[in-house]
């Protein structure tokens, strides 16, 4: 019998091996067509995608637009935006023009093609759509990485670089003179992709973006900076205090979590309890703290029972941060 007993559970293991075995790999199988592998493409790769025809010629907007009439108004927007306006010293000749981008135009208006169709060879550009986005960018650090070097240092290494976010799917240079966003265009802009936190500043207890009084440009940088989640500044901490600064202090008697991070107790975006807290109280501090008791009173009808009594801690922990005054009694931190 104990020789049986044996191997029954010696099948019995192995079975449960084999099952387990099984689930890995199905497991496995199905993360991997989650997300594919994408190596690293060399810069010089890109740049190949940027070079457009060398065939062609560069002929300037006059006789690109010469006589094609199709892209008029783009035009129109160009000569009007800061970069139509901008012009290379000496010469007049403005320091961005539709092949600065599109690349080399002489093939795409060959008189030819241009009289057998009405229309420029759009065919002869280069293909910016559908270019990787990596390459769409390279196409603006051409020239922003000199000029715009102190917004865009940190791009390459961003999370929206990294993410496959691409210059113009945040900046439209066809859709007006004005090509940067302003005020609550910037935050329309980025709940076009963060939808979960668009959803955050719909709770009770937010900071005001619906409002237009804050921008997620006052918190975030979209061009990436040396801090974790595009920060402007090194840490929650610094960043909360730009404008609250009461609550980091520093004080003489302080609330230890507080000098660490403020997401210990907030949420950033918005919450469904008061302050923004991460839980009502008391359940947040008692995370931490255990709550305060009393026996009873002679009267009590509990009288002499160990009893719990909670409410909101602020109610007489109203100094919650910090304070520079030390509480009546022992045990009355951050009342006064």
């Amino acid at each position: 019998m104990t020789a049986g007993r044996k191997g029954m559970r010696c099948i019995r293991t192995a079975a449960i091996l084999a099952a387990a075995t099984l689930v890995l790999a199905v497991s496995v199988l199905s993360c991997s067509t989650l997300k594919t592998s994408r190596p690293l493409v060399p810069m010089r790769e890109y740049e190949k995608m940027l070079v457009g025809s060398l065939f062609a010629d560069y002929v300037g907007n006059e006789n690109c637009l010469k006589a094609c009439h199709v892209h008029d108004r783009n035009a129109a927007f160009l000569e009007k935006s800061v970069h139509g306006q901008q012009r290379v010293e000496g010469t007049g000749v403005p320091l961005v023009n539709c092949e600065t981008c599109h690349g080399p135009g002489s093939e795409a208006v060959s008189a030819d093609y241009i009289n057998q169709n009405n229309q420029c060879d759009t065919s002869k550009f280069i293909p910016i759509r559908e270019l990787p986005a990596a390459a769409q960018s390279l196409l603006c650090l051409k020239c922003h990485s000199a000029y715009s070097m102190v917004n865009v240092q940190f791009w390459q290494n961003s999370e929206h670089a990294m993410a496959e976010v691409s210059c113009p799917d945040c900046h439209k240079l066809h859709e007006g003179t004005r090509q940067k966003k302003q005020g609550r265009e910037i935050n329309d802009l980025c709940y076009s992709c963060h939808e979960g936190v668009r959803s955050q500043f719909s709770l009770v207890s937010r900071h005001p973006l619906p409002e237009g009084l804050m921008l997620c440009s006052d918190c975030h940088d979209p061009h990436g900076t040396g801090n974790p989640g595009l920060l402007i500044a090194a840490d929650e901490k610094t960043l909360c205090g730009n404008c609250h600064a009461q609550a980091i202090g520093p004080y003489t008697f302080e609330h230890a979590d507080v000098t660490d991070e403020c997401i210990t107790c907030h949420r950033v975006h918005g919450s469904m309890f008061a302050d923004m807290l991460n839980y009502q109280e008391p359940f947040l501090c008692l995370q931490c703290h255990t709550g305060h008791t009393d026996f009873g009173s002679p009267s009590a009808p509990r009288a002499g029972v160990k009893q719990a009594f909670y409410t909101r801690c602020t109610n007489c922990h109203s100094q919650i941060h910090g304070t520079d005054t030390r509480g009546p009694h022992p045990g009355s931190g951050l009342t006064q």
